[in-house]
């Protein structure tokens, strides 16, 4: 028989901010926790259908949208087009489902928010060479990838961007 040492006792206030995390004791995976790159004010009606979409999208649960498509909510022209690219998405796929409209990968996630580091330590005075080669550094992406990233050469991204 093995013999496991005592657990050692974890402060409680950490126990205590985990809880009061959101999620109630982790990390959110709610996309209106998450989705920096949408830009919109916390108070907007549009994270109400951004998050019925993607409950749809992630979970397979339609009762949020179903709800909201009852409702007498105005639809802005940013969610009318995130509805339509659902619909496209789904009525009739073709191989690999497409990225929903309101999403961003994870890698240009990063990249996006290294490509505002680089501009910060331009803006401080850096040039841009070593400015890169500092983002790359701390941010562990390949410098290559940042590079294109930062000058709009790199396809992903642009197109991301250009459906947010």
């Amino acid at each position: 028989m093995v013999k496991r040492k005592p657990a050692e006792s974890k402060p409680s206030e950490l126990f205590a901010m985990i809880r009061s995390s959101p999620g109630g004791g982790g990390l959110s995976d709610a996309i209106e926790d998450n989705a920096f790159w949408l830009n919109l004010p916390s108070t907007s009606p549009d994270w109400y259908w951004i998050a019925a979409l993607d409950k749809l999208d992630r979970l397979k649960d339609k009762r949020s949208l179903a709800a909201l498509l009852r409702s007498n909510y105005d639809l802005s022209p940013k969610v009318r087009e995130y509805l339509a690219d659902l619909i496209e998405r789904y009525c009739f796929p073709k191989g690999r489902p497409r990225t929903p409209a309101y999403v961003l990968s994870e890698k240009d996630a990063l990249l996006l928010l290294a490509c505002e580091s680089v501009q910060v330590e331009v803006q401080h005075g850096m040039r841009v060479d070593d400015a890169l080669d500092k983002v790359a550094k701390t941010s562990h992406l390949a410098r290559t990838a940042l590079e294109n990233a930062y000058n709009g050469k790199r396809t992903s991204l642009r197109k991301s961007k250009a459906r947010l």
